[in-house]
């Protein structure tokens, strides 16, 4: 009984030394969340500044458009700019809080000024008509890539 009555004082102390480790505070400070780009958003940023270079590379197509240009030319011009701008909005949609509506209203006016250029008329009439067209697309295609934060 005599070893038990020394141990007793040796548990408790260590039974007492347990509890102020188990409650002592936490030394770790608490961080604050950063929010993070995911991999889909990264992805979908870096499709969307490729597809605003082709859209940049179809508008100057069409502002290079004169008058030794045929309808023709203004014609595939025209193909071109549309299969770049639906890219463009496709990876726009899949990139969260890119605005493309001054983007698409220049587009939208652009594609006027090409289509009504008559299927025999010479492109000189209609290439002053269509290069400020072209150009407004230039322009906001710019203000998108930049506000997009993509790489020059």
């Amino acid at each position: 009984m005599q070893t038990h009555r020394a141990l007793l004082p040796l548990a408790l102390a260590t039974f007492v030394l347990s509890l102020a480790v188990a409650c002592g505070g936490d030394d770790k400070k608490t961080e604050v969340a950063v929010p993070t780009t995911s991999a889909a958003q990264t992805q979908a940023k870096t499709a969307l500044c490729t597809e605003l270079v082709s859209l940049k590379t179809a508008a100057t197509q069409v502002q290079s458009l004169n008058a030794n240009s045929t309808v023709d030319d203004a014609k595939k011009a025209q193909l071109n700019l549309k299969a770049s701008w639906e890219k463009v909005k496709l990876a726009a949609r899949a990139t969260q809080n890119v605005k493309t509506d001054d983007l698409e209203a220049a587009q939208v006016k652009l594609d006027k000024a090409l289509d009504s250029v008559p299927p025999g008329a010479t492109l000189s009439s209609a290439a002053a008509q269509i290069q400020p067209q072209a150009q407004a697309v230039l322009q906001a295609q710019a203000n998108v890539h930049t506000a997009s934060e993509c790489p020059n």
